[in-house]
């Protein structure tokens, strides 16, 4: 008896430690991974338009960024951040992006409710959603002008969002270690706390919020609806756990006041930036229609957009959902899922606005609707064996697909690599012996996968005027390019 006890409670000493192991050990493989395709992305489409590993001054930078703010777009945060990224060379940068999607995976984590410590189960599923589901993976993680404007200013939002909901909210960590997410306990933040009224942390959440806000129209946006939604529920559970006979009253923080204004300048100093005008006129001339055709012909697209790239997350949510109201689960135990759907949701038609952007746009949705995917999975209770069973089996078939289009798109992207350095040399040796307008080949087609950006209009075509050749002329330093596809080309 005495040793059954014994080896019961040992058990119960590893299984802390062994859940630790697993759970680092899937960022330092989520980080490998992305680091192997960052190493494997070349630049391309805008990065070659940029003055690659050129080190600047910052006042260089900053001016560069004050001349876009006027003449092209608001999102001053991704430009400097661009800028910057352009500075480094490709090595160093590949290291600093595949941290800043680790970082991002890690503050989605922060955001799920009733998680254990160290749960390499949410970790996991978080990870394989990001690899198979995230927004345009290959433009808004992989590309290098497109990692800055959604990844990196991804990374900025997200701080601001899990830094108020933890302090508003709580960490929501399991302190009962069982499996069951009625355990999940929530820490309301409290009045009293001193904390609350820090000048210094005031003004962090104010810098903060300041720099979320600015970094993303849509997004930001999104963010400070998340905020707005953690500030009611403190409230609300703040109130409702009262003494009745107390004459205390809770009050929203100051820093958390701080910080949505900052968000709110943020936003204004982006959208009433005067390139952003400049912008819009010249997408609004490329719009067939206006009035209301136009807004009408925006809704179709963003519908079309919404289904490419959200569709399989929101059927999650909704039928998860639906499971878990039958079990008697309330809706505003179901809060976290609700607000982080809607606001993927609002995120994407409030697109309605503008001329429709490239599907790239809704990747701060896509993080939302992540959220409250894992969010329902997480809420499924161990004592339902069917929805058990499908809860921890999905994730081991998602792993097993996951492997094998990853080593396939990775084979693809070496091909890609080596026949890009081809051409290069070639087009560089055609140079040195005056020949200013050679004949170069096209990359295969073949080779096209979710994981790269190159074949949506970027590599050279036999269109002599093409957006891909003008690039590349000018990378190559030539007067002109005449494409052919790469089976067709014998000259190398």
């Amino acid at each position: 008896m005495y040793r059954r006890s014994y080896r019961g409670q040992e058990l119960q000493m590893k299984r802390p430690k062994h859940r630790t192991v697993l759970f680092c050990g899937l960022i330092i493989l989520n980080f490998i991974m992305i680091l192997i395709y960052n190493h494997l992305t070349p630049y391309m489409s805008d990065d070659l338009w940029y003055d690659i590993g050129v080190t600047k001054p910052l006042s260089t930078l900053l001016k560069e960024s004050a001349n876009a703010y006027m003449t092209w777009g608001g999102r001053s945060v991704a430009d400097f951040l661009l800028r910057l990224s352009f500075c480094m060379p490709k090595p160093l940068f590949n290291i600093c992006n595949s941290l800043m999607f680790v970082i991002l995976t890690i503050l989605i984590y922060l955001n799920i409710e009733g998680r254990r410590k160290h749960d390499a189960f949410v970790y996991g599923y978080i990870m394989l959603f990001m690899w198979l589901f995230g927004v345009e993976f290959s433009q808004t993680v992989l590309w290098v002008s497109g990692a800055c404007n959604y990844l990196w200013t991804g990374v900025i939002i997200m701080s601001f969002v899990t830094l108020l909901r933890i302090k508003l909210t709580g960490s929501g960590v399991r302190t009962d270690g069982d499996d069951d997410p009625a355990g999940a306990t929530t820490a309301v933040a409290s009045t009293g706390r001193s904390m609350g009224r820090d000048a210094a942390l005031s003004a962090g959440t104010f810098l903060l919020g300041l720099l979320a806000g600015w970094c993303n129209e849509n997004t930001s946006g999104g963010a400070l609806l998340l905020v707005i939604a953690f500030v009611l529920i403190a409230r609300h559970e703040a109130v409702s756990g009262e003494d009745k006979s107390s004459s205390a009253r809770y009050k929203i923080p100051v820093w958390a006041v701080m910080g949505c204004i900052g968000c709110i300048i943020g936003i204004l100093i982006m959208i009433t930036a005067p390139g952003v005008r400049v912008r819009a006129a010249e997408r609004l001339s490329d719009e067939e229609h206006s009035g209301m055709l136009a807004y009408l012909a925006r809704l179709l697209k963003l519908n079309d957009a919404f289904v490419r790239n959200l569709a399989v997350l929101l059927l999650i949510v909704i039928v998860l959902s639906v499971y878990l109201i039958l079990k008697g689960s309330s809706l505003y135990d179901l809060k976290y899922i609700c607000i982080f759907a809607l606001t993927s949701v609002i995120t994407v038609y409030v697109l309605i606005a503008t001329t429709v952007p490239m599907d790239r746009a809704l990747f701060g949705a896509g993080i939302f609707m992540i959220i409250a995917a894992v969010q329902a999975i997480v809420r499924i209770p161990r004592e339902d064996v069917y929805m058990s069973t499908l809860k921890y089996s999905v994730p081991v078939i998602m792993a097993l697909y996951l492997i094998v289009t990853y080593l396939s798109c990775g084979a693809d992207l070496m091909r890609i690599e080596r026949e890009l350095d081809e051409r290069a040399a070639y087009a560089e040796s055609e140079r040195a012996i005056g020949n200013m307008r050679p004949t170069l080949p096209m990359i295969r087609t073949e080779w096209d996968n979710r994981y790269t950006y190159l074949f949506e209009g970027n590599d050279i075509s036999d269109e002599e005027d093409s957006y891909g050749n003008a690039i590349y002329r000018d990378y190559y330093g030539l007067k002109g390019i005449k494409a052919v596809p790469r089976d067709e080309w014998t000259e190398y």
